[in-house]
């Protein structure tokens, strides 16, 4: 059917749907243009601050693996200096897992598409639970030192975990 020079028909039965769905479409975008942004960029700032502390911590645990003396600083301070061979390993293969990390927070953030649909969410939340038990190890570590560096940082990513994971 063509349209009258006015640019306006009257609906035909087979066109409900194809209203509706304009509609519907209509609304979603103007509901997205409004809602995210705000959510976004807390979302967005909370991961970035992430993944500078994530990076931070590799750089450390690097370190560590290379043989820096900061011992007392991680794995419960039991080594004030140079950390033994297993801890070493430990160290270098947690930048792996920091990594994965980083991943999981920037997809969740939506400023990366690494992940399966519905991985990154309760991923998320997932790392949400590990860094807020995190807080508590290290809060509760014999290592004053440790207590004192760790528990901020752990802290801090436990707070930006969170808030990635509550993000639209």
């Amino acid at each position: 059917m063509t349209t009258p020079p006015g640019g306006r028909r009257d609906l035909e039965v087979g066109d409900t749907e194809a209203l509706a769905v304009m509609i519907a479409g209509s609304a979603f975008r103007r509901h997205r243009a409004r809602a995210p942004a705000s959510v976004g960029a807390v979302q967005t700032i909370a991961a970035s601050t992430a993944c500078v502390a994530l990076a931070a911590l590799s750089v450390f645990q690097l370190c560590l693996a290379f043989g820096a003396p900061w011992g007392r600083f991680a794995w419960g301070g039991q080594h004030a200096q140079v950390l033994p061979t297993r801890l070493r390993v430990g160290s270098a293969v947690s930048v792996l897992v920091y990594a994965v990390f980083a991943v999981v927070l920037l997809d969740r953030a939506g400023m990366a598409d690494l992940l399966p649909d519905g991985f990154a969410r309760p991923a998320a939340w997932v790392l949400t639970a590990y860094f807020s038990v995190g807080v508590l190890m290290n809060g509760i570590s014999r290592s004053r030192s440790e207590r004192a560096v760790m528990t901020p940082a752990v802290l801090v990513l436990a707070v930006c975990s969170l808030i990635v994971s509550l993000g639209a």
